[in-house]
């Protein structure tokens, strides 16, 4: 027993006097194994440890009666560490317990330590990270110390931001287990995480605890390494939804106004906000210049209106119509977004009143008599028409004079037709010529549809006006009096005046 106790105190004080030969350091502590008779080296960190029966031996460094620091307290790299007392104890394979103490103060260079863990790049899938989003993180270590670690396990926590926990695990556990890692080597640790939707965007703590062996004692030893991880903020821009004035669009109205309820449903701003409205057929800007408008901030959960006027063509048809429109915004990073979104416009429809078919009364309308004129008026629209009026316009340079120049219908469903009379006495001064006639249809909408419009509508007929037949007997007889006076004459003049 004496043998095997001088052999070990003499590796021991080989290792104190000659630390080179068993360390690539000037540290001159080592704590070792006690296994099968044999002092296995395992250095080079000051450490303070009690034996551990048969399993494993190490020592402690006493400062008069008391440890330096409790177990795995590191000393700076350079420091000098002076004692009076070290106290090795060593139990052998006989569980015997020996006690060696040996005295003075005595200097100690300690060098590198034995575990060092650095943290050397953090990724994330996706590479942008936003409140809500699950995503991959993966963390590069690297044991830059000078002895291998056993049995790595790294566990990840996230510290609270308030009374909200940024990230979660994503259905997988916060630990990763690693293995042994010797020294100058890498691992990439791999996480499932998600973000909170709460959070809003900046750099989030978080810690990395790393346990392992190191063949010192039978309990593993923590490492702790902070880092922080960036969240960008979300921001979703979405039409919460829009209105018009007035609410009811029907074909042919003008400056129609259309609001635009836009709401930033993420949790970070997005700057310098704007919204372009891109109409197409049958609708217009009500001017071009007003195509877009400036929203100007909008910040997480606020909601501000875009306003636009337009114009809706005559023809429009009784459906809905989708009209573009595009955000463009900065969102935190500065990055220009653009968005596309379509606004569904539902056109009413409207009556539209059309002169199918007419004719006159007589047939032939002569200058200086009268006339009856019989309008077909059919609705080709799309909604009721009611209190119609057909109305003829009266103009100084036609030669008509109505004695009943207007005719009142009523009501005229879609595709419904009916008959008007209009009469009216012809100049006899009149010109033998067609003469177009101008007639307004007044009509109001469907009442039970709120559709309160007047509708205006103007047609033109042809009436093709003749001269009387009395006045052409008149003309044809005045005319052959004529050339019988001027034949007359003629005669008279070159035979009878000559005689």
């Amino acid at each position: 027993m004496k043998k095997i106790s001088l052999v070990l105190i003499g590796i021991f004080l080989m290792s104190v006097l000659a630390p080179s030969a068993y360390a690539a350091t000037d540290t001159v502590i080592y704590s070792g194994y006690l296994y099968d008779n044999e002092f296995i080296f395992v250095g080079p960190y000051a450490l303070a440890l009690t034996d551990y029966k048969d399993r494993l031996a190490s020592f402690m460094v006493l400062e008069g009666t008391a440890p330096v620091g409790p177990l795995g307290v590191y000393i700076s790299e350079g420091e000098s560490l002076r004692v009076n007392d070290i106290t090795i104890n060593l139990i052998d394979v006989s569980k015997v317990g020996v006690n060696i103490i040996i005295k003075g103060p005595v200097g100690y260079k300690i060098g590198r330590s034995q575990y060092e863990f650095v943290i050397k790049e953090v990724k994330t899938n996706p590479l942008n990270v936003e409140p809500g989003d699950a995503f991959d993180l993966e963390i590069l270590i690297s044991n830059q110390g000078s002895m291998k670690a056993y049995n790595l396990k790294a566990s990840l926590t996230v510290p609270p931001a308030g009374a909200v926990v940024p990230f979660m695990p994503e259905n997988t556990s916060d630990s990763v287990y690693i293995g042994d890692l010797e020294a100058r080597t890498e691992k990439i640790l791999s996480f499932k995480l998600r973000a909170n939707e709460k959070i809003t965007a900046g750099n989030y703590p978080m810690v990395l605890v790393l346990y392992f062996y190191d063949g010192s004692t039978p309990f593993p030893r923590p490492y702790t390494i902070q880092f922080g991880l960036r969240v960008s903020g979300r921001t979703e821009i979405m039409v919460v939804n829009f209105s018009s004035a007035p609410e009811n669009i029907r074909p042919g109205n003008e400056n129609v106004k259309i609001k635009v309820n836009l709401a930033n449903q993420g949790t970070e701003s997005a700057k310098f906000v704007k919204a372009t409205l891109d109409p197409k057929e049958p609708f217009s800007l009500s001017k071009s210049y007003e195509s877009s408008y400036n929203v100007g901030t909008l910040s997480g959960g606020q909601s501000k209106e875009a306003e636009f006027l337009i114009n809706v063509g005559k023809d429009a048809k009784k459906m809905t119509y989708t009209v573009p429109m595009t955000v463009e915004y900065r969102d935190s990073s500065n990055n220009l977004i653009k968005e596309e979104f379509v606004l569904n416009l539902d056109i009413k429809g409207k009556p539209d009143l059309e002169i199918t078919e007419y004719r006159l009364v007589p047939e032939t309308v002569r200058a200086g008599g009268s006339a009856k004129i019989y309008l077909t008026i059919v609705n080709k629209g799309e909604e009721k028409a009611e209190s119609i009026i057909v109305e003829a316009i009266e103009r100084s340079e036609q030669p008509f004079d109505f004695t009943s120049k207007n005719d009142y219908i009523g009501v005229l469903e879609p595709g419904q037709k009916a008959e008007v009379v209009l009469s009216t006495d012809v100049k006899s001064i009149a010109e033998e010529k067609t003469y177009q006639l101008n007639l307004r249809i007044r009509a109001v909408g469907d009442k039970e549809k709120q559709d309160l419009n007047v509708y205006l509508f103007q047609r033109n007929i042809d009436i093709p006006v003749q001269k009387t037949s009395s006045n052409l007997v008149l003309g044809l007889i005045i005319g052959i009096i004529v050339v019988l006076l001027i034949g007359g004459y003629f005669v008279y003049n070159n035979y009878i005046k000559k005689k």
